[in-house]
């Protein structure tokens, strides 16, 4: 089992959520024989674990990266669009993405990344939110205990990343020869795919 730590803040988590999205359904490919166990995380909290600042707070380490997400968008075919507001609070969808299991998590996780990073929406409005629920017959005030548990959820995961010291996102943590690995950023899915392939 793969345990894919991410959050909707991070541009990185986006590209390499849609291109897992893809492969995982591609029976050539080693990730469709793997379980992938989401955990949202706040990128924030990680990143402040062991250091004080990331790169988004870097003027010339955040220009860089929206430049670097940009190009490699689109070599993967996937529209790119800064968020209005960056950064955006992205605790809402995170717990948002808990009360969901599947393949309806997945699709969800998709959407949510599009329209942020895809179109620029604020995804840490309810409005919004309330648009992404309403094309599955739901409203985000039917939510609001499930929201609220999931906060528990959303602080088990964060345990757990800190126990592995995970410091950044994407990372992919999973079982190897009886041995945890991990492997941080979008580009090391390459190297878990080989990993995987042998």
């Amino acid at each position: 089992m793969i345990h894919f730590y991410f959050d909707f803040l991070s541009p990185y988590s986006y590209l390499a959520y849609q291109q897992i999205l893809k492969l995982r359904h591609n029976p050539e490919n080693s990730f469709s024989k793997q379980i992938f166990l989401l955990r949202p995380v706040f990128l924030p909290q990680v990143i402040t674990t062991f250091q004080k600042e990331g790169p988004g707070d870097i003027p010339v380490k955040r220009a860089y990266m929206l430049k670097d997400c940009q190009k490699k968008a689109r070599l993967l075919g996937l529209p790119f669009c800064i968020p209005k507001i960056l950064p955006f609070n992205s605790s809402l969808p995170l717990r948002l993405m808990t009360l969901f299991e599947g393949e309806n998590q997945w699709q969800l996780g998709s959407e949510l990344f599009l329209l942020a990073w895809g179109q620029g929406e604020d995804i840490g409005e309810e409005r919004v939110l309330n648009q992404v629920l309403q094309k599955r017959a739901l409203r985000f005030e039917d939510l609001k205990d499930g929201m609220r548990c999931a906060r528990l959820k959303i602080k088990e995961n964060h345990e757990l990343a800190k126990e592995r010291q995970i410091f950044g996102l994407p990372t992919f943590d999973f079982w190897k020869d009886d041995k945890k690995e991990f492997y941080w950023g979008n580009d090391s899915l390459q190297l878990l795919q080989n990993d995987l392939g042998e």
